[in-house]
């Protein structure tokens, strides 16, 4: 007997595939008259707790001049009065010019109209659109948001443009009627953004009015209506961004004058606050759209109000609407949660003039050293932090940024335990001290990293700032000066009141609050920077989100590839990061595939891209239909009527028309978000349960001795051997494979440099275009789709040798797609060159198939095919689909060429007395002769009993199965995970070796009330076998146990050949399971486990505990070699140390256990012990590179 080395085979050698094992729960409840067998499974994890909402506190500047027409307070360049020149009526200089880095393209008078702007109207509460404002010209609004606002709306006047019309420059209409904006003549000489010519600038005789043309009629009249003063254009901002927001942040807001009371100021203990939809939505929305324009522009006092306000929630009023930090829950469940941001958001239109405000009591500046809440010694003058003190002249005790500075060194509830998550976007080092060179694991000891502004180290409760200004300079260049202020090249000059010192004020403030600054010059841009802000905090709080990055999938050269998602709007990412060779450490990121995709500044590696990928020039395939021959490209014009018609529907299946937008915005176009669709973080949408799947050089082992006669031996004889394929595909490039949430399996350059990360292709199954809409609908709740791992392997068929791809869909369908990767890169021309086949419930034989969640597998067997082998997977609680009534378990066996079904072997044809099966996890495969023919396969279901697939012989039809081991409790201890075959010394059979539990549904998430699981290694004895089925009672049973330490001990009681196996219970913590299939070391005939135990529903907790354990597979003992874990403690007599607990373990997906060269400590790269290092233990197994992926399937 020999065991080959391939994905879901018993094998003696080590190989590189991944498998994903993942599981299921109980029986329903009878619905009617049938019983529906049906499993609690969430589209999240179940251990993704709700995010952590952040608090924003929203300060609105209401001082008179936002009322003007112009921006900023004095004309550019040379900070002149605007006087009644032509400029005052230029949105830009010369909107002929769009190049950024042209003068000509730079605002003039940013309010006024801008012919390159698209001015849409302002969003209600709902997301809805304001009206267009009159596009005859005849009656403008003459504020769209007083007449049309839903609270308190009034006949704010008309405006007629269809007659001579004046422009602010007090001259009569220069083209007639109608509107017209001035525009710099062609050909005049104005110099350089740096070195700007202001007296051929400023010369009217060098402009020229131009009409707005009829076409542009409704732009002009919707800018008129919504945009026309500073007032109008960021109320009408706000309105944009907020109104494409979901529920997932709480707001708080103020104006910095207005104090009524309907509208108040922000007050501690006072104001209330809660998730951002009802009333408190609606109410933002309403004060929103009557902020008036008076008075003066105090920032500093409202930044203190708001600031205090995040310092309440004690006493009284803790767990009430007015503590900022309350659940929302009440009863023994109500709690403060201390992982909760603080930010505030002020928007103003220019320097702040004010008294010196009253500041709080225990205030300090940022002038002087202290000591931070964490125990980080501040120094005001150290070279790595001066950017926050550095002022030129006298210290000014109460300027913004000396505000800012406290109300983030403060502690603001020292009654909580701080846990606020840390934010380190810019690991950049020498810019104010020396490079660091090498993996950097903890960024927060590198006083650099620490005290770069762009990160936020701080743990405590604690307020981040954010400043928007309109159109007005400071006397320092922003952004420019930035990295001479962080080396001292330059300084803050000290501020005064309504002076340009207090525009840099504000910028220095957005930086000791280590928030952002930005300055907008035109309503879009205000726009653009407001929901840059937005996608900042979104971007903070996803980092606190439990579980967002899947087990990390271990590659030949140090890089690990890592998915994962932001659940505040389900975006994705995909992530290569540097591992360290010596201490199996994560370290810097190279890419991330979702950044590459969307442009713009990328979290994950704390750089800017620029412009995001085309969607036009992407390569996206589908299929129009189910069984082989389907393939077509991903383009409107490609698709079928039947599939147009599909996408033409919205969420609710109600058609809108939108088809085609629709699959535009599928493809990565962004025009209609917040307008048609949703707004989405990324276009790489969520990557929840999908690991990443490796593919580089084919490695599935084969040999080319396959039996006599069979086509494969045929073809080797004639030149077309495996080797010859392996060898004419060695420098294939790497490339990681991936189902994402945004319909589509994605296929990304696996590079490992900073040049990786681009999609090379990507894949929608046919299967989903019934639900296929619902990604693009306004909310953002997550829609399954393509989200489960696929596999890969090496097959023959057509007279030579290919690699296919086999993936499922987890919630996502009934369904299953193959692809031919033999090359990694695809043509919307050819599809048919990669489009193999789907197999769903709707094709022929599949009724039964339920929803892919349990990986398939891949076999050549005696009937001459190779075969893929699909178990039956899993239907949701609520389904009264006729097959979620089945009393049996099915495994479909599928032509890996076609798809065809070649056979469905039923659990109710085993020939031992009947019993409940449904759920069948993912299938392992046995070769008994060492033929590279599979002879047998075993599986699991949900009630806990263990399946015998006997595939030896050729004739389908002859095909049979045994149930070989039932529980003695059905449904207590289900199995969700592939098995594992090792050699039986007695039997010359296999032993299978696999855990129990299930970890699917938000039910699986406590602990509370499991059953206690197990770990087994149960004989199999053949066909038909008189010992099945085996149960408990025959089985040796070892003994667990845990040290104070956490390493875990297990007796190591014989197994002889009278016994039909072994197992051991689970029981050192309530509700311990084992979800992820063990990996095989066959060299040294050992199992590693993990096993897992929820963390609970705690979100600022939410961190899952668990085990990992190297065993010995012929009786379940402890292996050798692992006692350094239990140094310092006494191991009890008849025991050995097996394991450790640990503080990460993987909850889905393969463990990736790795070797260095020449072999020594194995490892489990991001599997951590207590004291930070990586889980590994000795073996003598040699490696020639410097990193392998041991196990990745049998």
């Amino acid at each position: 007997m020999r065991q080959r080395p391939r994905t879901g085979h018993a094998h003696v050698v080590f190989t590189l595939a991944l498998l994903l094992t993942l599981g299921a729960g109980l029986r329903s409840a009878p619905a009617l008259a049938a019983v529906y067998y049906t499993v609690d499974l969430s589209t999240t994890p179940p251990d993704l707790t709700k995010g952590v909402d952040p608090n924003i506190a929203v300060t609105f500047d209401d001082s008179g001049s936002m009322s003007l027409d112009y921006m900023g307070d004095n004309r550019p360049f040379d900070n002149a009065g605007w006087g009644s020149a032509p400029w005052r009526c230029a949105g830009v200089i010369d909107p002929r010019v769009t190049a950024a880095g042209d003068l000509r393209a730079h605002a003039m008078n940013g309010v006024y109209y801008n012919p390159n702007v698209q001015y849409l109207p302002p969003l209600y509460a709902d997301g809805t659109v304001f009206p267009n404002a009159d596009a005859s010209l005849v009656a403008v609004w003459r504020d769209g948001i007083l007449r049309n606002r839903p609270l308190a709306a009034a006949d704010p006047g008309t405006t007629d443009f269809t007659r001579a019309w004046q422009c602010a420059n007090g001259l009569a209409n220069p083209v007639g009627t109608g509107p017209f904006y001035w525009r710099l003549k062609a050909g005049v000489d104005i110099g350089t953004p740096v070195a700007v010519n202001t007296a051929a600038l400023y010369d009217a005789a060098n402009w020229e009015a131009i009409a707005v043309p009829a076409s542009e009629y409704q732009n002009w009249a919707n800018w008129w209506a919504y945009y026309r003063t500073r007032n109008l254009m960021t109320r009408t901002a706000l309105s944009r961004v907020f109104g494409g927001l979901g529920d997932n942040i709480r707001v708080v807001f103020q104006n910095i004058n207005s104090n009524t009371a309907t509208y108040p100021w922000l007050a501690k203990n006072v104001t209330t606050l809660g998730a951002f939809s009802g009333a408190v939505r609606s109410g933002f929305f309403n004060w929103v759209y009557q902020v008036p324009a008076s008075g003066s522009t105090p920032d500093r006092a409202a930044t203190i109000r708001a600031g205090e306000f995040f310092t309440g929630g004690a006493g009284s009023v803790q767990f009430t609407s007015a503590d900022p930090y309350w659940n929302g829950l009440s009863g023994a469940d109500k709690a403060d949660l201390t992982c909760r941001q603080n930010f505030h958001m002020l928007v103003t239109d220019g320097y702040w003039n004010e008294t010196d405000p009253n500041l709080p009591s225990g205030y300090f500046n940022g002038e002087a050293s202290r000591m931070l809440p964490d125990a980080t010694a501040y120094n005001a003058g150290a070279a790595t932090s001066r950017i926050f003190s550095e002022v030129g002249g006298a210290p000014y005790d109460s300027s913004l940024a000396n505000i800012a500075f406290y109300y983030w060194a403060s502690d603001l509830r020292a009654d909580l335990a701080n846990n606020v998550p840390a934010y380190f976007p810019d690991k950049t080092t020498g810019v104010t001290g020396a490079p660091v060179t090498g993996v950097i694991s903890n960024p927060a000891a590198i006083p650099e990293i620490y005290y770069n502004p762009a990160n936020d180290p701080a743990s405590w409760q604690h307020v981040v700032q954010f400043m928007v200004t309109l159109g007005v300079a400071g006397t320092l260049n922003y952004p420019l000066d930035f990295t001479a202020l962080r080396t001292g090249a330059r300084t803050w000059p000290r501020p005064l009141n309504n002076a340009a010192s207090a525009v840099d004020d504000t910028w220095h403030a957005s930086v000791n609050g280590r928030g952002d600054y930005f300055s907008a010059s035109d309503p879009g841009e205000l726009v653009s920077k407001l929901q840059d802000i937005i996608d900042s905090i979104i971007a903070r709080r996803s980092s606190s989100t439990a579980s967002s990055l899947s087990t990390a999938v271990l590659t030949v050269n140090t890089v690990s590839y890592s998915t994962g998602y932001d659940s505040s709007d389900w975006s994705g990412t995909a992530t290569a990061r540097m591992v360290d060779a010596d201490t199996g450490l994560f370290g810097n990121t190279l890419w991330d595939a979702g950044c590459k995709l969307s442009g713009g500044f990328c979290v994950a590696t704390g750089t800017n891209l620029g412009a995001g990928r085309d969607p036009d020039t992407r390569v996206i395939l589908t299929a129009q239909g189910t069984g082989a021959g389907q393939g077509i490209a991903f383009r409107w014009a490609a698709l079928p009527t039947t599939l147009q018609s599909l996408l033409d529907q919205d969420e609710n299946g109600v058609s809108d028309g939108h088809g085609s937008a629709r699959l535009d915005f599928l493809r990565g176009d962004r025009g209609n978000e917040g307008v048609l669709f949703h707004r989405r973080g990324s276009v790489l949408g969520a990557v929840v349960n999908s690991q990443a799947l490796y593919v580089a050089a084919p490695d599935s082992g084969y040999r080319d001795t396959f039996p006599a006669g069979t086509p494969e031996q045929v073809a080797a004889a004639a030149g077309t051997t495996y080797e010859q394929f392996v060898f004419d595909h060695r420098n294939r490039a790497p490339t990681i494979y991936l189902g994402a949430n945004d319909g589509m399996l994605h296929a990304i350059d696996a590079t490992a440099t900073t040049a990786g990360g681009s999609e090379r292709w990507a894949y929608v199954p046919y299967t989903l275009y019934p639900t296929l809409s619902k990604i693009s609908a306004m909310n953002d709740t997550l829609q399954p789709m393509v989200d489960a791992t696929p596999i890969e392997r090496d097959v023959f068929f057509g007279g030579a040798w290919h690699t296919i791809l086999v993936g499922g869909l987890r919630l996502g369908g009934r369904g299953i797609y193959a692809l031919d990767i033999t090359s990694p890169t695809a043509s919307e021309a050819s599809p048919g060159a990669k489009v193999l086949w789907e197999f769903s419930h709707a094709s022929s034989g599949g009724a039964d198939l339920a929803y892919t969640y349990a990986q398939p597998n891949v076999a050549r067997l005696a009937n001459g095919k190779w075969v893929v082998l699909v178990p039956v997977g899993y239907f949701p609680h609520g389904s009264m689909a006729p097959a979620a009534s089945n009393s049996y378990s099915s495994l479909f066996v599928l032509d890996a060429q076609t798809g065809t079904l070649i056979r469905q072997i039923k659990t109710s044809s085993a020939p031992q007395t009947a019993v409940l099966s449904y759920g069948l996890a993912a299938p392992v495969l046995g070769d008994y002769q060492n033929d590279q023919i599979d002879d047998v396969a075993f599986a699991g279901d949900i009630q806990g009993n263990l399946w015998r697939f006997d595939l030896s012989a050729a004739n389908p039809a002859n095909w049979s199965v045994d149930l070989i081991f039932k529980p003695l409790t059905p449904g207590a201890r289900p199995i969700t995970v592939m098995p594992r075959l090792f050699a039986d010394v007695f039997t010359r059979k296999f032993d299978v070796v696999f855990g129990t539990g299930k970890y699917l549904g938000l039910s699986d998430r406590t602990n509370a009330g499991v059953p206690t699981q197990a770990i087994y290694g149960v004989r199999e004895y053949g066909a038909a076998a008189p010992a099945y089925p085996i149960t408990d009672s025959q089985l040796v049973l070892q003994d667990l146990g845990t040290l104070a330490n956490g390493a875990r001990v297990l007796t190591d009681l014989p197994v002889t050949a009278d016994h039909r196996g072994w197992y051991f219970l689970l029981d050192s913590a309530p509700g311990e399971r084992s979800v992820v299939s063990p990996v095989a070391l066959f060299n040294t005939n050992r199992a590693v486990l993990a096993t897992l135990i929820p963390g609970g529903s705690d979100p600022c907790n939410p961190s899952r505990q668990g085990a990992v354990m190297v065993i010995d597979a012929a009786n379940g003992g402890a292996s050798a070699g692992l006692a350094s874990l239990a140094l310092g403690f006494d191991v009890p007599s008849g025991y050995a140390v097996a394991g450790i607990s640990v503080g990460n373990p993987p909850a889905a997906g393969a463990l990736p256990v790795a070797t260095r060269v020449g072999g020594g400590n194995l490892m489990l790269p991001g599997i951590l012990l207590p004291g930070g290092s990586t889980f590994q233990f000795s073996d003598s197994y040699w490696r020639r590179r410097s990193w392998r992926v041991l196990q990745q399937g049998q």
